[in-house]
């Protein structure tokens, strides 16, 4: 039987708590929007990181490589050159200047300053070594700085054979502590050594440039020292590359580059062992506050620090406009959705309302066309009869007989009244309501039903959870009646279920059945009451039972229903746990009375 809740239905029809109903879904969509959102703005910049970062990488390794093979490649020249002595116990300077003019310096090993020829001469020595250079016209060369040391590395040959690099001759470069450093790992090892950053003898005083020095030892000729001690013994001098850190590392294609800049630095990082900085460095640092990278670059004994930048250009203008982009489109797209959500649900709750209203109007209907031939005629009849009485078509009442007859009539009403609320269940009892089987979709109606039953589980906070078969289940049976029994197992589960519950339910397929389970965590029904679950007008006693309306006989009604239909129902419950509803109900059903 159906029973209408007057202030459900002020509340259905009330619009603006229709819309508030929606707000919260819709909000949710939106937030959910919005979240999505942010995560891709997250994305798209790091996307923009990622590619900057890996330019960065590129552009740093190119570096590296490019020093390095720089380097090696003018290590093939101090190679040469050591091979030269090795060859000749005598190396004349003209056979020097040959030997260098070979290489075309300037030409194919653009930033290298100076090569030459480092000579050892032992004390007693210095002076007919001056005298030999005095000999080849040489008359102002001296051995400087001045002073008593017992052995002398002398700049004895050097070319390019400029102003600059003639200063140099003569020089001891072992005398002072940076080129001895390396001059003494040179000979030590017998490998190529770069000297410590140095500004080499070439420049002005005033205005020093950073540079170093590269060395590689000679050994005396037919010896192949093989520790520390045969080495020191068997050096007879150096061939050695002078360079200003700035004309070699300009020559580099990657030093032009506007879009990367860096630095090289000396072992540890400040103004004073700055070895080099490229021309968009500044600029790119000055526009940029993120750090820098900071790397090592090991270059033969040296280890330098190589700190380097990209500028955001390095990144396309349409990958760097993403994230603004993806901000307004995001929320563009959820006040849309959100708002296409808060409108489709506001629409289908006014659909249902009103489909409820229909379904109960043609419910009303065919119990009142059931009732005009049956128990309803003759209260009918008795009706008009003693109305006619009241109005005097049979003579002039007293008060007195008037009184009764209009208590009769009032008696009549109440018993009319009795009549249509109970009339389907002396149909169901006698078996007069004919079911008519025909094929439907009984997904599409319990979801129907969850539908619109989630508006009283949100309006007490409970949580109505319907899981439903991917495949639409359809079976043969009476639509209204297996709606009307589905109906009330849910509502019976929503209405004694607490606030903040949760009921569950769930279709599915079997072989020759389906099944449908509605669970909840409701009050729940003790073993000793049982009996009475499935009884006619029986009410179980719980906390629950004096807050919610019934009359008693919606389990009895389904029960009837179910069975009529060739099904079975059953009942699991656990007091203070919970409650589970069992329905099976075959395929097919034939029409039958219940």
């Amino acid at each position: 039987m159906f029973y209408i809740d007057k202030k459900q239905r002020r509340w259905r029809d009330n619009t603006k708590d229709i819309a508030l109903m929606h707000i919260g879904p819709a909000l949710i969509v939106f937030l959910a929007f919005f979240g999505l959102t942010i995560w891709s703005i997250i994305e798209a910049n790091d996307n923009v990181r990622s590619r900057r970062d890996q330019v960065l990488s590129q552009d740093i390794q190119q570096t590296k490589t490019d020093i390095k093979e720089r380097i090696r490649i003018y290590e093939d020249v101090l190679r040469a050159g050591v091979g030269l002595f090795g060859a000749s116990d005598n190396v004349t300077r003209n056979e020097w200047k040959q030997f260098i003019n070979i290489f075309e310096l300037p030409k194919r090993y653009p930033g290298i300053q100076a090569v030459g020829y480092i000579e050892k001469i032992n004390n007693e020595d210095l002076q007919s070594h001056v005298e030999s250079a005095h000999s080849e016209g040489l008359t102002d060369y001296i051995v400087r700085p001045a002073g008593y040391r017992p052995v002398y590395y002398v700049v004895t040959y050097i070319d390019p054979a400029t102003s600059e690099n003639n200063k140099v001759l003569g020089f001891d470069l072992y005398s002072e502590n940076q080129r001895q450093k390396a001059m003494d790992l040179a000979r030590d090892t017998g490998k190529v050594t770069l000297s410590d950053k140095l500004s080499i003898i070439q420049d002005d005083p005033v205005y020093k440039k950073p540079g170093f020095l590269m060395f590689l030892p000679i050994y005396k000729r037919d010896t192949s020292p093989e520790n520390i001690e045969q080495r020191r013994s068997e050096n007879t001098g150096y061939i050695y590359a002078a360079f200003r850190t700035k004309d070699l590392l300009d020559k580099l294609q990657i030093s032009q580059d506007r879009h990367f800049g860096f630095q090289l630095y000396d072992g540890v990082i400040s103004s004073a062992t700055q070895l080099y900085e490229s021309p968009s460095f500044k600029k790119i640092n000055a526009s940029d506050e993120r750090k820098p990278n900071i790397q090592q670059l090991t270059v033969n004994n040296q280890k330098w620090i190589l700190v380097s930048k990209v500028d955001d250009s390095v990144v396309s203008s349409i990958e760097r406009s993403r994230p603004v982009n993806v901000l307004w489109g995001g929320i563009l797209f959820s006040i849309f959705v959100s708002g296409f959500i808060y409108l489709l649900l506001l629409n289908r709750a006014r659909v249902l309302a009103h489909k409820d209203q229909l379904e109960i109007q043609e419910a009303k209907d065919e119990l009142l066309a059931l009732a005009s031939h049956q128990l309803r005629t003759p209260a009918t009849g008795v009706k008009q009869y003693v109305g006619l009485l009241r109005e005097g078509y049979a003579g002039k009442l007293n008060k007195k007989q008037k009184k009764y007859i209009d208590k009769a009539y009032a008696s009549n009403e109440r018993q009319l009244s009795t009549i249509n609320e109970m009339l389907f269940v002396a149909h169901a009892d006698a078996g007069t309501i004919k079911l008519t089987s025909r094929r439907l979709n009984l997904s599409s109606i319990v979801r129907d039903i969850c539908d619109e039953q989630s508006i009283d589980a949100k309006k007490n906070n409970q949580q109505l959870t319907s899981i439903l078969p991917k495949k639409s289940i359809y079976i043969y049976a009476d639509r209204i009646y297996v709606r009307m029994a589905i109906e009330n197992i849910v509502n019976n589960a929503l209405k004694y279920t607490p606030h903040g519950g949760k009921i569950n339910v769930k279709l599915s397929r079997k072989k020759e059945f389906v099944q449908l389970v509605v669970e909840d965590n409701g009050v729940g029904v003790s073993k000793k009451n049982y009996p009475l679950l499935f009884q006619k007008f029986s009410r179980i006693p719980n906390e629950l039972t004096g807050k919610v309306s019934g009359s008693g006989i919606g389990l009895y009604l389904a029960k009837n229903i179910i069975e009529a239909h060739g099904g079975k129902i059953t009942f699991k419950s656990q007091e203070n746990v919970g409650s589970s509803c069992i329905v099976k109900l075959p395929i097919n059903t034939k029409n039958k009375i219940l």
